[in-house]
């Protein structure tokens, strides 16, 4: 049922270390985990296959590892990953650890299928991270609460509610990154669904990370809400937020970049790729806060979406 309402993704296990035990851990323990996933996962082999999810090209199924894991040891993710690949090599394999070649400089590098680099990493990492793609590498990208100006964070409150879109739109096209990962969407800490029939205002506490006054992220986690229609405590669904209507917004801007480059692809014309205006977007850290510019933008690619088909015939 999920499938058919539009899930593409099923995160089959986290598998890790914890980062801050990086520099001491029990090995062993962590062999003692990893056996215990694979016998989990292939427990629930039947029920995947019954629902129509394993070997499904349209789904993918993935083991997230090591979430920002230090490259000085980085050598037990590749391991793992080797591990892994034993038992389920039909299973992508996706990491936020950190290794500045993308597993180029490792005899078991080819074993992560999609490396997920932070956003302040897609400019200062783009001549790795192109040359890794153009060896089979798949690349997503995220931000976490740490991603401070003047990179991307569209989550937080304080940041302008254009950044979602240029990120999910022009930002995601120009650094050919097929997916995005966070890490939660309802991080609703403290909080009970809110009434809004009597107005907007309400005793929603945004702050979803940190605590007291020392490193609280407002809005972080939370790309929709929870409320409730009657005014009572039974019942709550969620609520979309600015941040969630700004990421569609960018998901139609990227869908019309793939669009013109797809018709270009077929119209013979070289280069195929649609070039982001610098007025939109210099790098994952500067970017524009004029609206008006991804409107125009937007018109702009539509009208040349036209003008291709048009050259293209009846055969579009």
């Amino acid at each position: 049922d999920l499938v058919e309402r539009g899930l593409n993704a099923i995160n089959l296990a986290y598998v890790r270390i914890h980062r801050r035990d990086a520099e001491n851990y029990d090995e062993e323990a962590h062999w003692d985990r990893v056996a215990s996933q694979i016998d989990m996962v292939s427990r629930y082999l039947p029920t995947l296959k019954e629902a129509g999810v394993w070997g499904n090209d349209q789904v993918l199924l993935y083991f997230h590892l090591f979430d920002e894991w230090p490259g000085q040891h980085i050598d037990i993710v590749y391991r793992t990953a080797r591990k892994l690949k034993q038992h389920f090599p039909e299973v992508r394999l996706v990491t936020t650890a950190y290794d500045q070649s993308y597993g180029m400089a490792h005899e078991l590098g080819h074993l992560i299928d999609i490396w997920v680099p932070p956003v302040n990493r897609l400019a200062s990492a783009r001549m790795h991270i192109d040359h890794a793609r153009s060896e089979g590498r798949d690349f997503w990208w995220y931000f976490a609460v740490g991603s401070y100006a003047p990179y991307i964070n569209f989550y937080w409150l304080e940041n302008p509610s254009l950044e979602g879109r240029i990120a999910m739109g022009a930002l995601t096209y120009e650094y050919r990154l097929s997916g995005f990962l966070y890490y939660a969407v309802n991080r609703w800490i403290g909080n009970k669904p809110v009434y809004l029939q009597n107005g907007p205002r309400t005793s929603w506490d945004p702050g979803s990370f940190g605590s007291g006054h020392r490193n609280v992220a407002y809005g972080d986690g939370m790309l929709m809400y929870a409320y409730r229609e009657e005014e009572d405590e039974l019942g709550a669904a969620p609520l979309s937020s600015i941040a969630m209507e700004s990421y569609r917004d960018g998901m139609e801007d990227y869908e019309y970049y793939v669009m013109l480059e797809r018709l270009r692809q077929k119209a013979g014309v070289v280069p195929s790729r649609v070039r982001v205006p610098a007025t939109i977007l210099e790098s994952a850290g500067s970017f524009t806060a004029n609206a008006q510019l991804l409107h125009e933008q937007k018109k702009a690619l539509a009208a040349k979406i036209l003008e291709v088909k048009s050259r293209l015939g009846g055969e579009e």
